[in-house]
């Protein structure tokens, strides 16, 4: 029954009427709440009704509907292992299939043309091979790594290269954990492409234009923005804003804003008509004299010390000292190319796929331009700056016969351009631990004579170098020169050195080191010894073969015999190997079979780990 409040003791009829009303709209509302409720089954059909409640419910569907999602994800790398745990079976069968045909091939008495039809199998073998690599789940292909809408493996001109990019992907399990549903490049299927690494520590110049974000500052521990004080002439401190700087161009201006704002204030001029602004190190202030600029952080702030435009010495800036500390912008694909090492880029030599290309540097502005370049040779050459962002690295990812390794060369001329960049495959930095696919060169050392037991220098040497003359000069390397190609040509010339001089040879008649051009080791002699340079193997020593000195030839013309590249880049998966397997047993290369085999066994292992690891999920 509707009611006038006591409290109301003379009130108008139309305030009665809206009070009545209200009431009776509040009742109405309460019976269209629990006619909905009953209708619905719902005690609670909007959160406005029950905050608490709503909040409660909304929690429980939440966890409800992730517990829904984590059986589906449980379903889906139920099906994703399976394919992966079938798939990876399916390949270790192939290659001990192939490993079978290598192990009975190494018998005497198979024939050439035996090999040869072996060989057919071994191409039905890599197709077979191609066809697990490229495996569907529910996911995708399940090893293209973090990629899986794109095939994990595709054929490219006449080898296999890898598509797939990242680790994989794991399913969202909650505090239990990821399963796998895809695998990466650490398979012996999708194995990561060998990587040239840069050698050359690249350091750009600093730029207006070069991001914050992108500099290691004066403490090596990157820029935090935030605000500073500035003091001009000794006068009470400015506070200077950059959270919103993004580039050390930003910093310039508003600092130097800052200080044109207090010249026209106090009637003063500080600064010259260079202002402040940057030059290849750090911040610049072309400060007058007789004027001077200091900077201070604001409490736990290390704003200005990142700038390197303060510093626990007092560092000021008058017209003597206007040179701020160095910033180390790193590399980034936007670090303009400018002069590296003094020089200017030039072209590079790709030997790719089977094919080469020379590729051409000299217009480009930026890393990102490099980058652009190679790779667009088409070659299967990817680029990618290193994780300390101080160099490039180029990845490889054509698995193929020997015949289609990557090597990177200068193009005479060019000012050593891929040894600039760090990236050329063969040079005086690189370790003879890659030399031949990581098998490295072998050297005979410590033999001893079997009657004194002494060492016997004559055992211990690896190789004889014959000069156009007929000088012999016998070269005895230790493991200790087979560290670089560096350490092995000082080697080289050390001992030719001292043979030449011993024997009244002036000691330049002879040199061993890299050429300007073509990768391998060069042996260069002087024009007027007529004959050419010719190599000779000692005491069954790897040394000569593994340099690639049994292999090279000899140009008259400019009295320089190269050797074979041995440094050359090669993907380290199951297609690599079962291809040189196909390709010795086509050339009927009994030595050849026998490394494929038994590198073939290093890929089981690697599938059976992998194998291990989906089983095990």
């Amino acid at each position: 029954m509707t009611a006038i409040s006591s409290t109301i003791s003379r009130v108008p009829n139309l305030l009665r009427s809206t009070t009545s009303q209200s009431q009776i709209n509040r009742t109405n509302l309460d019976i269209f709440r629990l006619t909905e409720q009953l209708s619905s089954g719902r005690a609670i059909n909007r959160a406005s009704e029950d905050t608490i409640r709503a909040a409660t419910i909304a929690e429980l569907d939440r966890s409800l509907e992730l517990q829904a999602q984590r059986d589906r994800n449980l379903a889906v790398a139920d099906n994703s292992l399976a394919t992966l745990d079938n798939a990876l079976a399916e390949a270790s069968d192939l290659l001990l299939e192939a490993r079978g045909i290598g192990l009975t091939q190494l018998n005497i008495g198979s024939s050439a043309e035996e090999r040869r039809g072996q060989a057919q199998i071994l191409d039905s073998i890599l197709l077979s091979m191609l066809g697990v690599a490229n495996r569907e789940s529910e996911v995708g292909y399940v090893f293209s790594g973090s990629t899986p809408g794109s095939e994990a493996v595709s054929s490219f001109r006449g080898g296999y290269r890898y598509n797939g990019d990242g680790p994989g992907l794991l399913t969202d399990l909650g505090a239990a954990g990821g399963i796998p549903v895809t695998l990466g490049a650490g398979s012996a299927i999708g194995a990561t492409s060998t990587r040239v690494r840069g050698n050359n520590v690249i350091e750009p110049d600093l730029t207006a234009n070069t991001r914050l974000s992108d500099m290691r500052g004066a403490r090596d521990a990157g820029i935090m923005t935030g605000e500073i004080d500035l003091v001009i002439d000794g006068n009470p401190p400015i506070r200077v804003d950059l959270r919103s700087a993004d580039t050390i161009g930003d910093v310039a201006d508003v600092i130097e804003g800052t200080i044109r704002n207090f010249e026209t204030v106090n009637q003063v001029t500080v600064l010259g008509p260079n202002g402040v602004g940057t030059d290849a190190d750090g911040l610049t202030f072309d400060v007058l004299a007789g004027s001077s600029l200091s900077f201070a952080d604001i409490g736990a702030m290390s704003t200005a010390s990142d700038l390197g435009i303060a510093d626990d010495a007092g560092l000021a800036f008058t017209d003597v000292t206007g040179q701020g500390l160095p910033l180390s912008p790193e590399l980034t694909w936007r670090s303009p190319v400018g002069l590296l090492d003094g020089q200017p880029l030039g072209q590079i030599r790709l030997r790719a796929a089977g094919l080469t290309q020379v590729v051409d540097l000299s217009n480009a502005t930026t890393f990102q331009d490099v980058r652009n370049a190679i790779e667009s040779a088409g070659l299967g050459a990817r680029v990618e700056i290193n994780d300390n962002r101080d160099g490039i690295d180029v990845y490889y990812e054509v698995a193929g016969g020997e015949e289609l390794a990557l090597s990177i060369e200068e193009v005479p001329g060019n000012d050593a351009t891929a040894t600039r960049l760090g990236i050329r495959t063969m040079s005086e930095a690189t370790r003879l631990t890659e030399f031949n696919d990581g098998d490295g060169v072998g050297v005979v050392s410590g033999r001893a004579d079997a009657v004194t037991g002494l060492i016997d220098p004559g055992l211990n040497t690896d190789f004889r170098i014959t000069l156009g003359n007929g000088f012999e000069i016998d070269i005895d390397l230790q493991p200790t020169d087979t560290t670089t190609v560096q350490t092995v040509l000082a080697a080289i010339n050390a001992q030719a050195n001292d043979q030449l001089t011993a024997a009244g040879f002036p000691p330049d008649l002879f040199e061993a080191g890299l050429t300007d051009g073509p990768n391998g080791i060069a042996f260069e002699q002087d024009a007027a010894l007529g004959g050419p340079i010719t190599i000779e193997q000692l005491n069954n020593s790897r040394a000569a073969q593994d340099l690639g000195l049994l292999d090279g030839v000899y140009d008259a013309g400019n009295a320089q015999f190269l050797a074979e590249d041995r440094a050359t880049v090669r993907v380290d998966n199951v297609f690599t190997r079962l291809a040189d397997l196909r390709d010795a047993l086509l050339g009927n290369d009994t030595n050849g079979i026998a490394i494929a085999t038994d590198k073939l066994q290093g890929d089981l292992d690697r599938l059976a780990q992998s194998q291990a690891l989906a089983g095990g999920f």
